[in-house]
């Protein structure tokens, strides 16, 4: 056996790190989803609903401006963690500068593309008034999302070594100086200009902190890219390759719907997208909390050569927790989302199209919970080395939901749109799932369906359940007040619907139960005490 394979993953990559870093990620949401309730309402009150609808498409095309990622991100974790085992912190080092620069000029050579912006903002067809605001607003976004990404590939080499709750705090930290530098520009009139600048101080403070905490955990952040080996650049080369292509597709499928909307529904109808989009992806915000530690796990596995039982098992369980985790968000967002608005905007004259607008919300929701097996997969399959698997998924999924879209945009308009989305993603994610469990040498009846049906089972019968339950406690019109007074005990409602469902499905074996018992930190133990074991599984 290979002194590497003698090391083991180490305790960077254990269980009981990935359960520590998945609760700091898990805190770290909750706050960064405190954030944006209580400033999407102060924003939509400030900016109103065309604006606002303005925000979110500035935003979504600035991304598919930068479609040509190279996945410099998933280089950094993947080289990072095999670092980690193998005692080779100066590749991934080197990766970062790689990444970093590239990033950069990535978005040097992209630029022309501005040129386009004056047209873009002529067919949103908006007041002459907020013409050159938003011109303006296109062209800071663009800026400052190539930094982003930049700051994204530095703050991954402390996910590479198992220090993801190092990178979380820092990210909630920076995104309360956010909410605060926006709160008070915007209640000095600054409109769009708040956001550019709340964002713009974020990023300062998250690059300094993570330069820091990289520096004293990792060695230097960055090096020099003399001295990789050419079996190195010819991965970096195709890693690349592939990983742009996919981000290609990837935009074109998922990112391009506030586009579509706004140019043949509308831009009145780009604001509701943003509303329940915001809502919405709250499913991947909560479901893909674990999802971080599951490329340097693998990928520290395998430089470790535990085999493919051990991949197996680890990709079983990591689903189990996050596909869990994404349908039940996505069953309270398909039950309560005209309450949870009615909660969020209150009463708001501009809020009301949002607050009816729940078939938008559901479709929204859907498209979310059927990519989320995708992650897991995906980034399993990059640890192993076969980046084209997920790239064959986009485009099957970029072919379907172009199809779609032009189908249904017209008879179903905002709905229509919405619905090839999530149609597409459902196609993708079977595409790649009976890719990968070949790769794996299982099969879907060994490792997908013993946690996929159950969860999709659970999901529809508690929101169908909880939806009803709303409908006749509430009706169809109701105040804010009355939201808040029911939601709580719908919420309850809804849980242990979804608690016996698992007790049912024995989606949860006790012995599972007991390994989750053992590796979670030692504040939440109490909470899987014998009672609650022997509710949620069986013997």
């Amino acid at each position: 056996m290979s002194g590497e394979s003698r090391r083991g993953r180490g305790i960077e990559f254990s269980a009981q790190r990935a359960a520590v870093n998945s609760l700091t990620v898990a805190v770290g949401q909750l706050f960064i989803i405190v954030i944006a309730l209580a400033t999407t309402p102060l924003v939509l009150s400030r900016l109103g609903l065309i604006e606002f609808g303005a925000w979110g498409l500035v935003t979504t095309t600035v991304g598919y401006m930068s479609i040509l990622d190279p996945g410099f991100g998933g280089l950094v974790l993947r080289y990072g963690a095999r670092g980690r085992v193998l005692e080779d912190p100066h590749t991934a080092a080197k990766i970062t500068t790689i990444g970093t620069i590239g990033w950069l000029a990535l978005g040097v050579v992209l630029s022309p593309i501005l040129f386009a912006v004056p047209t873009i903002v002529t067919h949103m067809h908006l007041h002459a008034s907020l013409v050159q605001p938003i011109e303006n607003f296109f062209y800071w976004t663009y800026a400052l999302s190539f930094l982003g990404s930049a700051l994204a590939v530095l703050m991954s080499r402390l996910t590479a070594i198992g220090e993801t709750w190092v990178a979380t705090t820092i990210d909630a930290i920076s995104r309360m100086i956010y909410a605060l530098v926006l709160w008070g520009l915007l209640e000095r009139g600054w409109r769009l200009g708040a956001l550019l600048a709340a964002t713009a101080v974020q990023f300062a403070v998250s690059y300094l902190a993570s330069l820091v905490a990289v520096w004293r955990r990792c060695g230097t952040p960055y090096g020099t890219w003399t001295g990789l080996s050419a079996e190195v650049w010819a991965d970096i080369r195709r890693f690349t390759r592939w990983m742009q292509l996919g981000s290609i597709l990837e935009t074109l499928t998922y990112e391009t719907d506030p586009l579509v909307v706004g140019d043949f529904v509308g831009a009145a109808a780009t604001g509701i997208w943003n509303g329940a989009n915001r809502l919405g992806r709250q499913v991947t915000y909560f479901a893909y909390i674990g999802n971080a530690n599951i490329l340097p796990t693998v990928s520290a596995s395998i430089a470790a050569n535990e085999g493919l039982e051990t991949l197996r098992r680890i990709y079983m369980r990591a689903n189990r927790i996050i596909v869990l985790f994404g349908t039940v968000m996505c069953g309270l967002v398909i039950a309560f989302s005209p309450a949870l608005f009615t909660l969020w905007l209150g009463a708001e004259p501009a809020a009301r199209p949002i607050i009816n607008a729940t078939a938008v919300t559901m479709w929204t929701a859907l498209a979310m919970v059927a990519g989320t097996p995708r992650p897991v997969t995906g980034n399993t399959i990059i640890a192993l080395g076969k980046v084209g698997y997920g790239v064959r998924a986009q485009m099957l999924a970029f072919v379907i939901n172009l199809v779609l879209t032009l189908a249904l945009v017209g008879p179903l308009h905002l709905e229509g749109v919405l619905i090839g989305t999530a149609i597409a993603k459902m196609c993708a994610t079977g595409y790649l799932l009976i890719r990968f469990v070949r790769l794996v040498e299982s099969t879907l009846h060994e490792i997908v369906f013993p946690w996929l049906i159950p969860a999709l089972s659970i999901m529809a019968v508690a929101s169908v359940i909880a939806r009803a339950s709303m409908w006749f406690v509430l009706g169809h019109d109701f105040s804010r007040s009355q939201a808040a007074a029911w939601l709580v005990p719908l919420t309850l409602l809804y849980l242990a619907v979804t608690v016996l469902g698992l007790r049912a499905t024995s989606y949860f074996t006790r012995d599972e139960m007991q390994w989750l018992r053992r590796i979670v930190p030692a504040p939440l133990r109490p909470l899987l005490n014998r009672w609650t074991i022997a509710l949620v599984s069986r013997p």
